[in-house]
């Protein structure tokens, strides 16, 4: 198949037409040869798309994009359109648990008055954990660490708080997008959040859940009204956006491991705050 014959003779829009070539340069290219798409390759490229770390709305143009060369090229584009028809499903029934989800949660104010709460009560471990949480949008996975005090303990597989005189260094070896992003190193300077460390360290532990069997119920007896991460993370998110903080969103994006394209697609709340 020959994209050019979509692309010359399309009446789309030119903002539209940009999109689809950025799109195409981006994510279907390195599947041409000699500039044509083999019909061949064509369940192993939509195999390995749908399977990227994109927004479900990016795959939906990415499809529309290959059943518009199809149909350029005089090709049968049903298996396509079934796929596309299945994610706007579930696209829209996404739209539906977000709403539902939004009514109920908490707001971002409530969870910072929770950590000031955790401060006040000495409740160390619970303010290291939803400190982490609210701070980095970081998964349950991540927050199975030991503290540490030289660098030299840092076995390169497990993940660490390293501790220092004024700051602590948090090190992550193992959380869920590490194959693509690698070690993760975040220096906290916060003086609450290193001395809660200090303190905990002082009560004689080294690690932060005793063991990393089912961490999902572990946390939540920590968190504000036992609320998962994923929620969390949805509820700051949608404050930065609300807030146009961009800068936030960037560290967000770095800390969890996640795009913004992502993080704004999957976990913001429209109107939360």
């Amino acid at each position: 198949m020959d994209p050019n014959l979509f692309f010359s003779n399309s009446k789309l829009k030119p903002k539209t037409i940009k999109t689809y070539n950025s799109l195409y340069s981006n994510y279907l290219s390195h599947y041409t040869q000699s500039g044509k798409i083999l019909m061949k390759d064509v369940d192993m490229m939509v195999n390995d798309i749908t399977k990227l770390n994109i927004s479900n709305n990016t795959i939906l143009t990415i499809l529309a994009l290959i059943i518009n060369i199809m149909e350029a090229n005089n090709k049968s584009p049903d298996k396509l359109r079934k796929l596309q028809k299945s994610l706007l499903q579930n696209k829209k029934k996404d739209t539906i648990e977000r709403k539902l989800i939004k009514s109920v949660l908490p707001t971002y104010d409530e969870l910072m008055q929770y950590n000031k709460y955790l401060w006040i009560q000495n409740n160390y471990k619970s303010f290291i954990i939803s400190y982490l949480m609210t701070t980095y949008c970081c998964r349950n996975m991540d927050v199975d660490l030991f503290f540490i005090d030289d660098k030299k303990q840092n076995n390169g597989k497990d993940n660490y708080i390293l501790m220092r005189k004024n700051d602590c260094v948090w090190i992550r070896n193992d959380y869920k997008t590490f194959s693509r992003y690698g070690v993760k190193k975040i220096t906290i300077f916060n003086k609450k959040f290193v001395q809660s460390c200090n303190s905990f360290i002082a009560d004689g532990n080294t690690r932060l859940l005793q063991n990393s069997d089912d961490l999902y119920k572990k946390i939540t007896k920590h968190t504000f009204k036992g609320i998962s991460e994923s929620d969390i993370c949805k509820i700051v998110v949608s404050n930065v956006d609300l807030n146009k903080n961009e800068k936030r969103l960037h560290d967000i994006s770095f800390s969890r491991g996640t795009s913004i394209e992502v993080l704004l697609s999957e976990y913001r709340l429209a109107d939360r705050v």
